[in-house]
């Protein structure tokens, strides 16, 4: 399980979350396979939590559960 904040505006949090899978699953950034945009779409993922209001997201990604909450906090498990 790896966990990660990023700032209170949620800009970079796509990178985050790549990161974040990627040292869960032990691999590159690079090498994450398929690629984030086939289960989710990197710019709705910023939209959402840019929204105001925002509380939480939750998606699977590459069978693991990514969280992002309200404090822009990525938890993958």
């Amino acid at each position: 399980m790896g966990m990660e904040r990023v700032p209170g505006d949620g800009s970079g949090i796509v990178l985050a979350i790549l990161e974040q899978v990627a040292d869960v699953e032990g691999i590159d950034t690079v090498d994450l396979c398929p690629p984030l945009y086939e289960a989710i779409d990197p710019d709705l993922i910023e939209k959402i939590v840019q929204a105001e209001g925002f509380q939480a997201l939750r998606f699977r990604y590459l069978g693991r559960s990514v969280t992002v909450d309200a404090n822009h906090s990525v938890q993958v498990e």
